[in-house]
């Protein structure tokens, strides 16, 4: 008795051994079932044997494996609905049975199993659930048909024992198998995105091209328009140049006229001082207005080219430029204020973002402040995703909405008797195209205007 027990336990382990190692490489189930069976036939007779997987989404158990002198042809590749059989019972219960025609019957008539599927001339019956890191994966069955062969609850136990080494091997090599699945339909994408990226990088580079094309066409028609109206605004000081000359002509005329006449009196002596006097003003005022017009162009214009990009710190290159400001320009009593955080490292074209804030201290002064006794000018710093963000505000007096809509268009000024009006679009364009940033403008509800200016921390041209 003892050695019977020995030699069964030793056949145990050898097929547990033979069992675990089928899941050292990979096999697919179709392979995998021969081998199982023939490994737990040498624990018991597993002449009729079936192995079904469970789809619990779709309540189906799967005859995946089946060798039955009655069962095979009729269940060997077939999809039931989970619900009756002993096979569903099983996996219901998670433990295995044991069942005889008697047992059946009671559990039919008692409604515990709703039907019997399969050969009904059965004299034994066992089955075990396949059971893997607490999922059911299926159930596993052998069955007699003879009275010579009546399984028993020993039988049963090996059985439950290695159905657990069994759901291992289905539940690794199922994984496996969705894994190299997996794997294949990654490795199809890695490829159809490796050719998407190709094309993606082809039209980046072609959308690239055009956008500088544009940007060029862009400049040009900017430049164009620029020198266009350039003409016309510098057209009236040189018209007035022109008449203020041809009325020291005539007055010259009328002097040597009289000279000759000897008509020439001390009164129309001083006269004549007087009126040349008067015309040179005119002369010079309009010669002047027409050097700034065509100085501020050069500016736009020139200013384009000008690419050298410094790092500095942000807090003393702005407190370097407002004290250079102060210095420069009459503040009239009118303060600047900055808040900035310490330690902003940036990289940036330095002589743009001074012209930047200049220009923007002389609008206010000149235009913002024109009726204000003490007027207050706020820049502050902040940065959000890469964005370097100068919030320049003053206290003056604002604009209304047509002069705040084209406040950046060339030759615009909102005052008419005085001014070039290419100071806000010497701004505009310096942020844009020099600072690779954009600008925005509104007027605030205590008056006043405030500008939004957004460019790269670290710029590259």
């Amino acid at each position: 008795m003892q050695l019977q027990t020995k030699i069964k336990d030793e056949k145990l382990h050898r097929a547990l051994f033979e069992i675990t190692s089928l899941t050292s490489d990979f096999i697919a189930l179709k392979d995998l079932y021969p081998k199982l069976h023939a490994i737990f036939s040498t624990l018991l007779d597993a002449s009729n044997v079936g192995i079904l997987l469970y789809d619990e989404g779709r309540q189906q158990l799967h005859y995946d494996y089946v060798v039955d002198i009655y069962d095979k042809e009729t269940l060997g590749g077939a999809t039931i609905p989970f619900g009756p059989g002993m096979c569903s019972y099983v996996i219901r219960e998670r433990r295995p049975c044991l069942f005889t025609p008697q047992i059946v019957e009671e559990k039919l008539k008692s409604k515990e199993i709703p039907g019997v599927l399969g050969a009904q001339n059965f004299s034994t019956w066992i089955g075990a659930p396949l059971i893997s890191a607490n999922k059911v994966y299926g159930v596993i069955y052998v069955q007699s048909y003879t009275a010579s062969l009546l399984y028993s609850q020993a039988d049963l136990d090996i059985l439950e024992f290695v159905a657990s080494y069994v759901a291992t091997a289905i539940e690794v090599t199922i994984r496996t198998a969705q894994l190299n699945e997996e794997q294949m339909r990654l490795a199809e994408q890695h490829h159809l995105l490796g050719a998407e990226n190709q094309q993606l990088d082809i039209a980046l580079k072609e959308l690239h091209n055009t956008e500088q094309e544009l940007i060029k066409k862009q400049k040009m028609l900017s430049l164009g328009s620029l020198v266009s109206n350039l003409a016309s605004e510098v057209n009236q000081p040189i018209n007035n140049c022109l008449e203020s000359i041809n009325h020291i002509e005539k007055l010259d005329r009328q002097f040597q006229s009289k000279f000759k006449a000897v008509q020439l009196t001390e009164e129309s002596l001083i006269s004549y001082v007087q009126d040349v006097q008067k015309v040179e003003v005119v002369l010079q005022q309009n010669l002047e207005s027409a050097a700034q017009l065509i100085n501020n162009f050069k500016k736009i214009a020139v200013d384009q080219s000008r690419n050298e990009l410094r790092r500095v710190d942000l807090k003393s290159y702005l407190r370097d430029t407002i004290n250079a400001i102060e210095q420069g320009v009459d503040l009239q009593g009118h303060k600047i204020l900055l808040q900035c955080d310490n330690g902003m490292q940036i990289t940036t074209n330095c002589s743009a973002l001074t012209q930047v804030l200049k220009h923007l201290v002389a609008n206010s002064i000149k235009h913002g402040f024109e009726k204000t006794v003490q007027g207050n000018i706020n820049i502050s710093i902040g940065r959000f995703h890469g964005n370097l963000i100068i919030n320049y505000s003053d206290s003056g007096r604002g604009l209304n909405d047509h002069d705040l809509e084209h406040l950046f268009d060339p030759f615009f000024t909102s005052k008419k008797t005085s001014g070039t009006g290419l100071g806000t679009n010497l701004i505009y364009n310096l942020v844009t195209r020099s600072l690779l940033g954009k600008i925005e403008v509104k007027n605030l509800k205590v008056g006043g205007l405030a500008f939004c200016i957004t460019f790269p921390v670290h710029l590259q041209y």
